[in-house]
């Protein structure tokens, strides 16, 4: 081949994504602060339309920020998919380096769902914050991504976390659900526990364990007593004790 040359024009950098439970996948933890109404949404249009299938839902004068931690000096590129359907104001921005502040969107007019980002190319602080405010209802934030490098990135959720629709796991633990039977076990760090409708039905707490209702097959033996069922429930147990 004659004349053939090659140009690089950025090398692939970083592509994890610093933003914690970035579409809402989790439900509105405590990574985020916020005020007024704002809840989550994976209906038809939020799942046609998104990567995640999830996304944050803004009320009127309501706004959703988060603090990232933790960046190395950079270049970082912030994205969002977004919808507003007010034609008040309403925006999305990063303030960087202390004081700096660049806009994703600024707009008093509604539009579907749209990509947006900007390229920090002079990030020396640690600290980044994503800061968005809705004058009316509403705007839908989806696909949040905060990754190194000057090209927007697909959307990723963050390490170490996995968001399905019964298995959620990420730095605060596991919980597995079931929405047919309205049944979820979690564990954390600071619990090992069972609910029902929200309601805890047994949880481990040390060296002890607290249940609201136990059915026992087989033999309970409790220190040196045990009991014994008869072969038919009518007729009750034995009650033995041990030598």
């Amino acid at each position: 081949v004659n004349g053939l040359s090659v140009t690089m024009q950025e090398q692939y950098i970083g592509g994890i994504n610093y933003v914690q439970n970035s579409s809402g996948l989790n439900g509105i933890t405590d990574d985020w602060s916020y005020s007024g109404t704002v809840k989550t949404d994976a209906s038809t249009d939020t799942q046609n339309n998104t990567i995640s299938d999830s996304c944050f839902v803004l009320g009127a004068y309501s706004s959703l920020s988060q603090y990232i931690r933790g960046v190395v000096p950079g270049t970082y590129t912030i994205s969002v998919r977004a919808k507003k359907t007010s034609t008040m104001s309403g925006y999305f921005y990063v303030t960087y380096n202390g004081n700096k502040t660049k806009y994703l969107f600024n707009k008093s007019t509604a539009f579907d769902w749209t990509d947006y980002s900007v390229t920090l190319t002079d990030v020396t602080d640690p600290t980044l914050r994503i800061y968005c405010y809705c004058r009316d209802a509403s705007i839908y934030l989806a696909d949040i991504m905060i990754s190194e490098g000057a090209i927007p990135r697909k959307w990723t959720p963050a390490p170490n976390e996995i968001y399905t629709q019964e298995v959620k796991i990420d730095k605060r633990g596991i919980e597995v659900s079931n929405s047919a039977s309205s049944q979820r076990t979690v564990i954390t760090n600071t619990e090992f526990a069972g609910y029902y409708n929200d309601e805890v039905i047994f949880t481990l707490n040390k060296d002890e364990t607290q249940t609201k209702k136990t059915t026992v097959d087989g033999e309970l033996t409790v220190g040196k007593t045990k009991f014994v069922p008869m072969p038919t429930a009518s007729e009750g147990l034995n009650i033995v004790i041990l030598d």
